[in-house]
């Protein structure tokens, strides 16, 4: 236990935690997959009422429901910002998923991931591998030379978003839309949520945007002043096949395999317009009708020539060649990314008022009472517990699970922060 007590006491910066939170401990998630589930959970660990609202009837309607899907950090040549974060992040997830596999909560193996190609190891972190340690290590029928990341692994995405809303404290409302948000005027204060209509759907001092692929119609409602999102089509590709991969493979694709006996591989990445995200008219159209608000991601056929590069890519990585006989099927998902390709967590910044400075995220004032996770990209398994340990501290005036920098990096003010910069410099 330690007390903060500086000799020259000043107030915090308007970017940054004001200290505990003020009001109920109520909160409003939008979106029902990774992203808001593991903010509901982490917050209701700290003692907070969170309503989880989505359009679609289930949870994990979205890039969350695939069968599978890994957590890993990266590995790169110089230790930058963008590694520092994929580490910090991995080794969180790591930390949380183990043992939560391991009791047999949520399926998964938290075993290790072998990453195909040469690199530099990280005491503690990377381990180098031979072809021959590889082989040995992954079960696979080829591989080369590999890094081997002990704290890292696969987990079923939709059992845990199931397992994080059962939270004590966490409320799930699916078949809802959500159209309007009304942030709180001041910190503490009851923000709203509506519908197409305009009825309320539910208030609460804390609201927290976590939709998915849906994230752009609220940038384009000029709730968020977030630029350069785009979304990419992404198709993963399954088979029945004999059990011989130990631990999964990521390289130029990635190869799991299931306890049901399923070989997944994947996944192709195509930036395309993204079905996933209807207006709230068309979602409100779909409950009135009484059909499923998911249609449209349903609807989105399978393709077999991403297939085809599925399986080319999974004889790159393990050797392993499917007969030209055996049956396969498959699952497409949408992934929201940013341009810098890190996601967006943190409280969403105030438009810049007049002699407000810009130049640091830090100095951007912020909407009172909401807050941002999303485009998470392909790494929502590894971003989910940091944005909830993130926000869940942040809004307790706890300590932040992050240097500052590295928040930054994250920080929704940032799209703002770099236009105000560029437009200081001048031509």
């Amino acid at each position: 236990r330690a007390v903060y007590a500086p000799r020259a006491p000043t107030e915090p910066p308007p970017g940054r935690p004001a200290g505990p939170w003020p009001g109920e401990r109520r909160a409003v998630v939008i979106g029902a997959g990774l992203a808001g589930a593991g903010v509901a959970q982490a917050l209701a660990r700290q003692g907070w009422q969170c309503l989880v609202l989505d359009a679609h009837a289930r949870p994990a309607a979205g890039a969350s429901g695939n069968p599978a899907g890994l957590f890993h950090g990266v590995v790169h040549q110089t230790e930058g910002t963008y590694q520092r974060l994929h580490r910090v992040a991995a080794l969180l997830a790591h930390g949380h998923y183990a043992p939560l596999i391991r009791e047999g909560r949520v399926s998964g193996a938290a075993d290790g991931l072998i990453v195909q190609g040469r690199g530099e190891p990280v005491a503690g972190y990377a381990q180098a591998l031979s072809a021959e340690e590889a082989l040995s290590l992954s079960g696979a029928p080829q591989i080369g030379p590999a890094l081997y990341l002990p704290q890292a692994g696969w987990i079923d995405p939709a059992g845990l978003v199931a397992h994080w809303l059962a939270t004590p404290g966490v409320e799930f409302r699916g078949g809802v839309t959500v159209s309007h948000v009304e942030p709180a005027g001041t910190l503490g204060g009851n923000g709203t949520v509506c519908d197409a209509g305009g009825a309320t759907l539910a208030q609460a001092p804390l609201i927290v945007l976590a939709p998915g692929s849906g994230l752009p119609r609220w940038s384009r409602d000029g709730l968020l002043d977030v630029s350069g999102l785009h979304t990419t089509r992404g198709q993963l590709t399954w088979f029945d096949h004999p059990p011989c991969l130990r631990r999964p493979l990521s390289g130029h694709g990635y190869a799991v395999q299931l306890p049901d006996g399923r070989l997944l591989c994947g996944a192709t990445s195509q930036a395309e317009e993204s079905p996933a995200g209807p207006t709230p008219e068309e979602l409100e159209s779909h409950l009135t009708a009484g059909t499923s608000v998911g249609a449209r991601l349903r609807a989105d056929p399978l393709r077999e020539e991403d297939h085809d590069w599925n399986l080319e890519r999974l004889r790159e990585l393990t050797g392993i060649v499917p007969a030209p006989s055996t049956p396969r099927d498959g699952r497409v998902q949408w992934r929201l990314n940013t341009r810098d390709r890190l996601p967006l967590i943190g409280p969403v910044p105030s438009p810049l008022g007049p002699g407000e400075r810009g130049d640091q995220t830090r100095l951007i004032r912020r909407i009172p009472g909401l807050f941002l996770a999303g485009a998470f990209g392909s790494r929502g398994l590894s971003w989910a517990p940091l944005a909830g340990e993130l926000i869940a501290a942040w809004v307790e005036g706890a300590p932040l699970p992050l240097e500052a920098d590295l928040i930054d990096a994250i920080d929704p003010a940032r799209w703002p922060v770099r236009r105000h910069r560029r437009a200081s410099k001048g031509p």
